[in-house]
């Protein structure tokens, strides 16, 4: 291979590796070419294909995280006591509903008729993912 076109490649493998982001549609591999690197370096969709295929195969380049990490894990250890307290009691409340193959929807609308609970659906969602993931509670929704 021309060293012209391995240096284009690590170029470009740059470039993206700067930009894109895994898990993240808004910041693919798609997006890279067509809002960063067709743009420096106007090239056809195949030719940018075939760069990535070279740089990952051939130069080792990863486009990955390289730490697994599930995206709980920072909210969970930036919690305060008084927020897990507060994710228990919520918990705790809907447990008492007996949600088993209820919907998720269901037992929040339920939730927040009964104790007029003031809480966003986002975070009533990743309130009860906490709560299954980190406390060990299941609650079998539907």
């Amino acid at each position: 291979m021309n060293a012209n076109t391995i240096n284009k490649v690590r170029i470009v493998a740059d470039i993206v590796k700067q930009h894109y982001e895994p898990c993240r549609q808004d910041r693919s591999l798609k997006w890279c070419y067509t809002h960063v690197v067709n743009k420096l370096y106007p090239m056809g969709i195949r030719t940018f294909w075939r760069y990535m295929d070279i740089a990952v195969n051939k130069l080792g380049y990863e486009f990955r995280e390289k730490e697994d990490r599930f995206y709980l894990d920072d909210i969970f250890s930036r919690m305060k006591p008084e927020t897990i307290e507060k994710v228990q009691d919520l918990a705790n409340d809907v447990l008492k509903m007996q949600p088993k193959g209820k919907k998720q929807i269901e037992v929040y609308n339920e939730l927040c008729e009964r104790t007029g609970l003031q809480l966003c659906r986002s975070n009533f969602s990743m309130y009860i993912n906490i709560a299954e993931t980190y406390l060990g509670y299941n609650f079998n929704f539907k």
